[in-house]
């Protein structure tokens, strides 16, 4: 019964916030690894890359957010906002991105298994 809601819930996602959701969030599974690996060093051309993509796909993230997490977590997407509305200097772009990614992970981990 449990797998049944879970696919329901998915389907009205897909519905409520499009395809184009499960798409991006593809890329930004693999974006948010070259940000919080141990190992990344990403080029600042990447780190600029990388934050404009979290700014677009938090848009996203903010719309499917109500279909899929209950209470709503204001904390969260306030941080989230407040992240995607800064253009930070040069020397604090990779500091910014690690935060965003962060932030983006925290509200994935809320979404739990009904996450994209």
């Amino acid at each position: 019964m449990a797998a049944v809601l879970t696919g329901l819930r998915r389907s009205a996602l897909r519905d409520a916030v499009g395809e184009d959701l499960y798409d991006d969030l593809g890329s930004l599974y693999g974006e948010l690894n070259i940000v919080l690996d141990e190992y990344a060093r990403p080029t600042a051309d990447e780190i600029g890359s990388i934050a404009e993509q979290f700014r677009r796909r938090t848009t996203q993230l903010i719309k499917a957010v109500p279909h899929l997490i209950r209470p709503y977590p204001d904390d969260e997407i306030r941080r989230l906002i407040d992240l995607r509305s800064e253009r930070p200097a040069a020397e604090h772009a990779y500091r910014h991105a690690l935060r965003f990614a962060m932030a983006i992970v925290e509200l994935l981990d809320l979404m739990g298994d009904d996450a994209p």
